[in-house]
């Protein structure tokens, strides 16, 4: 009927001893008896940032060579000419 895992859960917790639970303020249904982590959240945001700092620094440098290829006189490219014989 319930797995092993959620009958020991349970167990950890008998009737009538008091503990400390954190509820969702939103959705009060939903309560977990252990302290909630932020630890994913962290990880999220360290992530999100790192891959910000990258992309400024790709961008900078891009804007860069762009920059300075622009500054750089134009060369003369050799024309090609094709010609069709029938």
């Amino acid at each position: 009927m319930y797995s092993s895992g959620a009958l020991e859960e349970a167990n950890k917790y008998p009737v009538g001893t008091w503990h400390d639970c954190w509820y969702d303020t939103k959705r009060s249904y939903v309560t977990q008896l252990t302290k909630p982590s932020t630890r994913l959240a962290t990880s999220l945001l360290t992530s999100a940032g790192l891959l910000v700092l990258f992309s400024s620094i790709c961008l900078y440098y891009m804007c860069v060579l762009i920059r300075k290829q622009s500054r750089q006189p134009k060369q003369n490219s050799p024309h090609v000419h094709v010609i069709f014989l029938k």
